[in-house]
């Protein structure tokens, strides 16, 4: 009697079961041989094909939409808080975080109901789902700090993120908000004998941007083209793929794990630093006006574009998707340390000096940015399909927006409880997250193999 390679001998009492299993795991092997060669296939067909510069233009229109509602209020929230409502300097971080954190609970709420419609009907619901919560934005106070990056469901890969990233080149909106911000009593001339805006000095920016916003839902919904094309050799069991099945698939959980660590410091230093510009210098802060805080984003909005455009992609290609994550995890901390710095130039009178090395330092140390395009890089990785990417990016910003939650709260109202109590100095609320974001690089170490490999192969190919 012969005997197998496993050991167990073979009679006419031997089930069958082996050669039926055989059969499962050639299938299984088949298919996952097709899946990947579809995802490689895709991906180089994504590299390849040619760029329509019209759909892209459009794509820019209706981009506008977002830093339009996101951005306009920004140079005025602080100051709007602080006079109609009649709130202490020191209190303001308290309600802008607020403001800040209940439009990302509205946000949060609707993300992956957002994300699944992308994947079953189809990707152009993305600019006008957008136009729908943003249009919130003109009724009540709005904040949201996703500052200057391309966050959409649907367009992840690397060249997509250069090519959607071209709005950000020609974002204004904070210029918007700053320049339009009471008008009668800027502009005298033109509008002090309109009452609306002598009442409400506030609204002129914001109908300009309500306006905008209805235009690029115009736009997308009469001119853009539908993105998802369904490959009819994919089997229909990716498109029936749950989001809990997606949330178990190797490495998602982590990815979105590391997203919510770089959202949290991200969207938190950014809140913090809107409230440090309005606040007066004696209390830690920078004193801006409305137009300075305009100028002050337009310029790091510019350097943003330039760092996604121009940077990132190159140090993409040296470095891969871990090595811009490495790169700005280590920049981060001495970024925020430029903050409390700056205001001791400002407090011992060095104004010449603040000037020179705010204006050169801080657009440079924005491409820490970078961190948020790497990490979305990270996410499409690890989507388990072409048909759930949707899904996975809704699940990725539904953690993102849970993050926004809570942490423009937390950061500014650390920020307001050193102002007011005079904790080191008034800097407490920055010092105290430089040790949050050393932590980032600890936090890299958990990158799942999937993301490293891809890492490391991408090193192979631009050595060879």
């Amino acid at each position: 009697m012969t005997k197998p390679m496993d050991g167990r001998s073979d009679d006419e009492r031997t089930p069958l079961l082996d050669s039926v299993r055989t059969q499962e795991d050639t299938a299984s092997v088949n298919e996952d041989a097709t899946f990947s060669s579809s995802t490689s296939q895709r991906t180089s067909n994504e590299m390849s094909e040619p760029i329509n510069l019209v759909q892209v233009l459009l794509l820019c229109t209706v981009g506008l939409a977002e830093p339009l509602a996101m951005f306009c209020i920004f140079p005025f929230i602080n100051q709007m808080i602080f006079t109609s409502g009649n709130i202490k300097e020191s209190d303001v971080g308290f309600w802008s975080g607020l403001i800040e954190s209940l439009f990302a609970i509205v946000e949060m709420s609707v993300m992956v109901f957002y994300g699944r419609a992308a994947d079953r009907i189809a990707q152009l619901l993305d600019p006008v789902k957008r136009f729908g919560k943003w249009s919130a934005f003109d009724v009540l106070v709005v904040f949201s700090p996703e500052a200057g990056h391309p966050s959409s469901p649907t367009h992840t890969s690397v060249r997509q993120v250069k090519r959607v990233t071209l709005f950000e080149a020609l974002n204004n909106s904070s210029l918007l908000g700053g320049l339009l911000a009471r008008p009668a009593d800027v502009y005298p001339g033109l509008f002090r004998n309109v009452g609306l805006f002598r009442q409400f000095p506030y609204a002129l920016p914001t109908m300009i941007a309500g306006a905008l916003c209805f235009l690029a839902v115009l736009v997308s919904a009469l001119f853009l083209r539908e993105t998802l094309h369904r490959d009819p050799s994919v089997k229909d069991q990716f498109q029936a793929t749950s989001t809990w099945e997606i949330l178990k698939a190797p490495g998602v959980a982590a990815v979105l794990l590391l997203s919510g660590h770089i959202m949290f410091q991200a969207i938190g230093f950014q809140s913090t630093l809107l409230v440090a510009w309005f606040t007066s210098i004696d209390l830690c802060g920078f004193s801006f006006s409305e137009r300075n805080i305009a100028i002050f984003m337009l310029i790091i909005a510019g350097s943003q574009a330039a760092y996604m455009l121009l940077v990132f992609p190159m140090l993409h290609r040296r470095f891969g998707t871990v090595g811009v994550l490495w790169g700005c995890a280590i920049a981060w901390p001495f970024t925020i340390m430029t903050f409390p710095l700056f205001n001791v130039f400002l407090r011992n009178g060095w104004n010449g000096l603040f000037w020179a090395c705010a204006s050169i330092i801080w657009p440079i140390s924005s491409g820490v940015m970078m961190t948020i395009a790497a990490m979305q890089l990270c996410v499409r990785s690890v989507s388990p399909s072409k048909q759930t990417l949707a899904t996975t990016n809704a699940l990725a910003m539904t953690v993102n927006a849970g993050v926004k939650a809570i942490s423009p709260a937390i950061f500014t109202s650390l920020w307001a409880l050193g102002v007011r109590l005079q904790w080191l100095n008034g800097q407490f609320g920055f010092i105290v997250v430089i040790p949050f974001t050393a932590l980032l690089p600890v936090t890299l170490l958990w990158l799942p193999e999937t993301v490293k490999r891809e890492n490391a192969s991408k090193k192979v190919e631009d050595s060879s």
